[in-house]
């Protein structure tokens, strides 16, 4: 290779490099700063992150039931902060999931330059495909608005997964096999969903390499893969229901999905779609059936059509309107990592690179403003509820104790007096059954019921003893 050559690519190299650098300040700074200046964690799912890393701090594990590795690393920063005494330390743990969280988005700039570089050779448009995958609106949401915190650290490594199961399917060398078998079971243990993609897209490539040679060898390393992550992540989900199974948590979920799929009332949910998020459905849609028109139109011999087309598939599974409104949301959500993952292919069979680029900033252009306005969350509790909350501590007695609220602020009832606390008020005769003291914390509009006891009337709350 001539000097001149490899001067200028080791400069191109360096460039590349600068450039993701750059982007991942750009985003981890952009993101911490808004999460930075709310005062607590936004969305309805913000408290239950601040009381986990707590706890995790204090005794090591977790208050509800969940896979850890979210947890861990907010409670790394939040234990780093609280060491550096840079914060009051409650405002030490809810940084540390702020901080956390913007790091973890930020951080899947580099997996999916990897996966677009590995898919079009281009650096150009790897980087531009990186950009785009953080610019999604989506991926802000999950990361912000929605408290979908652990789903978003989780896409990093399903990521990470992604390229390595394409690496070793493309070499066929077992040691592209171990990080991958790495990365799927830190998914695993980080969300649910993400896991769930991640099966799905190894499910998806296995079929469609078995349909194209007419069965699926079992010296393939996708093969060898699929045999070592089963036995792997059986070993890994059994040792931890005999010795965490705190950490096993939302797992449960799989169960409840699969009746719910099952069942002839599945299909008869009215789904809605926030009108906010309906141009981005179609968007993902569009991109699923153009890419399966294209990857089909001359049959799918490279590697790169049979992974866009098993990434098109997942797509449109999460778009099918079979799911509870819960469960259609939530896939909705995360529609835009197999789509945007879809885009290489795509990009190739343009190949004029200024028609790429040229695509990849109408792109750009059509996310930023939704990308901006998904930035903008707030918590489920406000400054009056906080103080109505703090105002009625001394009035709770302590001790087999339960205080029932609205969702989202019970976590936040939880966090501020230390005290377990549910949402389910049609449960409430059962608590009275269950604890020695029932309390209600609710809108001062709710009429009070015969027996019950009213200690505190604040500006937006009042407390009521139920027994």
């Amino acid at each position: 290779m001539p000097a001149t050559t490899f001067a200028s690519r080791n400069v191109n190299n360096l460039l590349v490099k600068m450039a993701l650098f750059f982007l991942f300040l750009i985003f981890l700074i952009h993101h911490w700063i808004i999460l930075y200046i709310q005062p607590l964690l936004p969305g309805f799912d913000g408290g239950y992150y601040a009381v986990q890393v707590r706890d995790l701090l204090r005794s090591g594990t977790l208050y509800y039931s969940a896979p850890p590795i979210a947890f861990l690393i907010f409670a790394l920063f939040a234990k780093i902060f609280l060491l550096l005494n840079l914060f009051p330390p409650p405002l030490c743990v809810i940084n540390g999931v702020k901080f956390g969280l913007a790091l973890m988005k930020a951080l899947c700039i580099f997996p999916t330059y990897l996966i677009f570089k590995q898919l079009t050779k281009r650096d150009a448009i790897a980087v531009g495909g990186a950009i785009l995958f953080e610019l999604h609106p989506f991926f802000m949401l999950l990361a912000n608005a929605t408290s979908l915190f652990k789903n978003a650290v989780g896409v990093f490594f399903l990521l990470f997964y992604i390229y390595y199961l394409n690496k070793s399917t493309l070499s066929n060398d077992w040691r592209d096999m171990i990080p991958a078998l790495v990365f799927i079971s830190l998914t695993a243990m980080t969300h649910i969903l993400d896991f769930g993609l991640a099966l799905a897209y190894t499910v998806s490539l296995a079929l469609i390499e078995a349909i194209r040679n007419k069965g699926l060898s079992l010296q393939s390393s996708l093969s060898k893969l699929i045999v070592i992550e089963l036995v792997s992540l059986a070993s890994l989900f059994t040792i931890i229901l005999i010795f965490a199974p705190v950490f096993f948590g939302t797992y449960y979920k799989f169960i409840s999905f699969i009746q719910e799929l099952l069942s002839v009332e599945s299909s008869e949910y009215s789904i809605t779609i926030p009108p906010t998020l309906e141009p981005f459905v179609t968007l993902s849609a569009l991109i699923a059936i153009i890419s399966i028109l294209l990857c089909t139109r001359f049959g799918i011999i490279d590697l790169s059509k049979r992974i866009a087309l098993a990434l098109d598939l997942i797509t449109i599974f999460l778009l099918l309107p079979l799911y509870s409104q819960q469960w259609y949301l939530r896939f909705i959500l995360v529609t835009f990592i197999p789509a945007i993952l879809t885009l290489p292919e795509l990009f190739n069979q343009l190949r004029d690179l200024k028609k790429i680029i040229a695509l990849i900033v109408i792109f750009m252009i059509i996310f930023t403003p939704a990308y901006m306005q998904s930035a903008r969350a707030i918590p489920v509790i406000n400054p009056i509820e906080f103080r109505d909350i703090n105002n009625m501590a001394p009035l709770i007695e302590r001790g087999d104790t339960i205080v029932v609220t609205r969702f989202g602020l019970h976590y936040w009832v939880t966090w501020f007096l230390d005290i377990k606390t549910e949402y389910h008020i049609n449960k409430l005769d059962d608590y009275i059954q269950s604890y020695h003291h029932v309390y209600l914390i609710v809108n001062k509009k709710i009429v009070s019921k015969p027996g019950w006891v009213i200690l505190y009337i604040g500006k937006e709350l009042m407390l009521i003893k139920v027994k």
